[in-house]
This record gives C-alpha cells, structure tokens and sequence, in this order.
C-alpha cells in the first residue's frame, strides 16, 4: 500500500496549528497529532479494502486524506464498511490514546498532554465526520443508503438532506464561535444545494415534456430490438422537431450515443461538435469518445477537457491521457495520467501498458511517473 504526503498538507497542518494559538510547544505538538490522526482515518477505510483483495494508496493533501483502491470494483455494501471504517479507526485509536494517557506516570506532563489532545482531536473528529453532509463519510454513507432505499432519487434526497444537515451544522458552529469550521460547512450547504436544484430542474424540464420521454423510450425499444436504423431515425426526427431546448438536448446527445454505438463515430463527432458548448458532461463525453475513434485527437482532448472540469471521471481523464498521446504530448499525458491516478478505481500498470501509449512511453516524463506508481 502506497503512502504520499503532499506538501500542501503540511501548509494545512502549520496553518491549524498556528491558528489555534499558544506556544511554540503547542503549534509543534499540532502538527505532529494532525498527520497522525489523519492517516489512522485513512487506514481504517484501506483496512477494508484490503480485506476485499484490492489494493488501496493513501495520500494526504490539503485538507485531509483520501483513499482509493485498484483492481476491481466495490458493491454499495462493501462501499459502507470502507467508509464507516474511518470514523471507527478515529474512535479506537483514540480510547487508545486515552489509555495510554492514564497508564503514564503524571511526571510525564508533556506526554500525557499529547495523547489526551491525541484522544480529542480524534474523537472530535470521527463525530464530525459523520454527520451526513458530502463529501463527509457521513454525507457518503447517505448516499449509500438513499441509492439503496430510493435508487430513482436518490441524487435529489441525498445532495437536500446534505445541504439542510450543513446549514444546521454551519450555524451551531458559528453560535459557538468556530468560524472556520462555520465557513467549511456553509461552502458543503452551498456546493449539495447547488447539486441539488440542478438535478430538481432536470426532472420538471423533463415533467413538462412528456413527449420527449414517450419518444426517447420508443427509440430505446427500438435499439434494445435491434432496430438500431429506426431509433436513430427516431431521434432526429425528434432533434429537428424540438423546440424545447432541453428536448432537443436529450435528443442530440441520445442520437450522438446511438450513432457511437452504431460504430459511425465521424458521424456523432459533426453532429455532436456543432453544438459543443451546449452539450452535458454526459454529451461531451459521447463527443470525446466519438472524436477520438475518428482520430480527431484535438478535439477529443477539447471535449474531454470540458467534460472533466465539469464532472471529474477517471475515464474522461484516461482518454484525455490517450488523445494527448496520439498528439505527441507527453507532459499532458502525465498531467492527465496523474489526474487519473488520484481518482483512483483504475490498475495504472495496466493502463501503462496499453497500446494507446506506445508513442510516449519512453519519453522521461512518463517513465518518471510509471517507476512512482
């Protein structure tokens, strides 16, 4: 299992500590406690992945730790207990420190002082944690449970309980005067109520456009028929037709998918590129794809681009990665190869192997990230 600390993390940790005051002593004791404590969190969630044959890689960075595993995928059960093991990890390592704290002989002052703020980082911590706000593991565990209860809203439930749980968290810290700890969770609030509008504003576009749904079910009755010619035929029908913007989305992007799947990817890219900048992450996507089967290499990087700013995929960023190479750009391809990496869900020795980066595999860059991996 790989282990990386950022240097962001340790501007973190020096900025924590200095903002909560004290000695020199104090500020060294917080820095020392803040790495600590969060690596035990992280190993609590690597501990389950291990536990399902996976490998796992921790890496510390600006605000806290991450954990992601390679090799295979993780069902909504196995996804509960890697997250619900972090908190748990906290918690014992902290009755942990706490023992140890009443074993110590009382001469010992400055270690004693360690492990109880050891203990209280810790069990603060873990309690914070999962309250149910993303991207907590609580706010994680949430939406394990809605896919699981609700699967045809659980987006809708999840992202609303997360913003009405991060303003009632936002406003008790900031009435007992942590107004850093406030301000994080007002920005959580602000960030699931802006998912959350987003995804209510889809679905009563769509209420409002019973046709549009009536046709794009009829289209996929066709293509599940093998009627592939007449669903596509279906959805353009549909695309000149729409007058509504989002019909004629929905439509656009659909028939780019169904031309992809039909193996006419130069078709997809002409239709899909004339409307670029209105297109979904979902539709940019179908237009990287597309365009990179064609050999359109540069747009497939515009596109993918796009697609990964507004919603990052690790398979946006590994296409972006192939296109940069097809280019010849090897100082992008590791920039979109570490992207991702850092996502994780992917074996990247693998991924190194492919064909798709034969051109470039020999330049020192790539060959300096492969010997990191």
């Amino acid at each position: 299992m790989k282990i990386k600390i950022l240097p962001q993390f340790w501007i973190f940790a020096l900025l924590f500590a200095a903002l909560q005051g004290g000695t020199l002593a104090s500020v060294l004791m917080w820095i020392a406690i803040l790495p600590v404590s969060v690596l035990v969190h992280e190993l609590g969630h690597a501990f389950v992945i291990r536990l399902y044959n996976l490998r796992a890689s921790i890496e510390l960075g600006m605000f806290g730790g991450s954990t992601r595993y390679y090799g295979g995928n993780l069902g909504l059960l196995a996804q509960f207990l890697v997250t619900l093991m972090g908190p748990l990890f906290g918690i014992g390592f902290a009755l942990f420190a706490f023992y140890l704290r009443s074993i110590i002989s009382p001469e010992f002052i400055a270690t004693r002082d360690a492990l109880e703020l050891l203990s209280v980082v810790n069990i603060f911590w873990s309690i914070i944690n999962l309250v149910p706000v993303l991207p907590l593991d609580g706010g994680k565990i949430m939406a394990i449970m809605c896919e699981t209860l609700f699967p045809k809203y659980s987006v809708h439930i999840t992202y609303f309980l997360s913003g009405l749980f991060a303003v009632t968290t936002a406003f008790i810290f900031l009435m007992i005067g942590q107004m850093m700890a406030g301000a994080f969770f007002l920005l959580f609030a602000f960030d699931s109520f802006r998912v959350w509008n987003q995804a209510r504003r889809t679905v009563l576009r769509k209420e409002e456009n019973p046709h549009l749904i009536e046709e794009i079910e009829k289209a996929a009755e066709d293509w599940m028929g093998a009627r592939p010619e007449e669903a596509i035929k279906r959805l353009e029908k549909l695309y000149h037709e729409a007058s509504d913007a989002v019909m004629k989305q929905e439509a656009l992007e659909r028939l780019g998918q169904y031309l992809l799947l039909s193996k006419q990817p130069e078709r997809a890219t002409s239709l899909l590129s004339e409307h670029e900048t209105q297109l979904s992450p979902d539709g940019l996507k179908i237009l990287q794809l597309a365009a990179y089967q064609s050999g359109e290499y540069k747009k497939a990087l515009s596109a993918g681009q796009e697609a990964f700013r507004q919603h990052q995929t690790t398979d946006a960023a590994l296409l972006n990665a192939f296109a940069a190479a097809r280019l010849g750009m090897a100082p992008l391809v590791v920039n979109w190869l570490q992207s991702a990496h850092a996502l994780g869900g992917v074996d990247m020795k693998k991924v190194m192997e492919a064909e798709e980066l034969s051109s470039v595999r020999s330049d020192p860059l790539v060959q300096q990230f492969m010997n990191s991996l």
